[in-house]
């Protein structure tokens, strides 16, 4: 199946959970990731904030926000995007696709020192690989942060037997689900 028939197909079928079953299965997630030891070693956290049917992280940035340094994803030009410190919620505006982004200050950090990066996707398989939403902007920001571990949170329903692979794709090092951790 081509990569955009299976985001369609893994989108739906992302859709068709109830948000009662969003919220608990988005619950055991957050609470595997918390009791994860990478996640309590890190202070540098890039994180995403949720957009439709994705794994609820707003809850782990308020957890979070004054314990860590937590960062999140501000769109620019050519499907890039850059880790800016996430300052408060009223400090977040809406961006290109309706997401809310950190304003960018004066001065940015181009690399900031990250410890770990928490990365949504549509579709994962059990050896790593991650489907998104087709404009590559994880991937070209994954490039400058191999050495950092990378965790995508997911609902199991997202997990198939195997997600294609163009030689340009970052995989993650473990998938989080509300059933399992996938390792890479």
């Amino acid at each position: 199946m081509k990569k955009n028939e299976l985001r369609k197909k893994a989108i739906k079928t992302r859709n068709a959970l109830s948000a009662k079953i969003r919220a608990a299965k988005s619950l055991m997630i957050r609470k595997k990731l918390e009791n994860m030891d990478a996640f309590r070693r890190a202070r540098h956290i890039l994180f995403y904030y949720a957009h439709g049917s994705e794994v609820d992280t707003l809850p782990l940035l308020k957890n979070h926000m004054t314990e860590k340094v937590l960062y999140l994803p501000k769109l620019m030009g050519k499907n890039q995007f850059m880790a800016l410190p996430f300052p408060s919620l009223r400090a977040l505006r809406k961006g290109i696709y309706g997401i809310p982004e950190p304003v960018p200050a004066e001065e940015i950090d181009m690399a900031p020192p990250l410890d770990l990066i928490i990365i949504p996707g549509v579709a994962f398989d059990r050896r790593g690989n991650r489907l998104g939403m087709g404009k590559g902007y994880y991937d070209r920001f994954l490039k400058a942060f191999k050495a950092v571990p990378k965790i995508a949170l997911a609902f199991e329903e997202q997990v198939l037997a195997q997600v294609p692979k163009e030689i340009y794709d970052e995989p993650v090092d473990l998938v989080l689900t509300d059933q399992a951790a996938y390792n890479r």
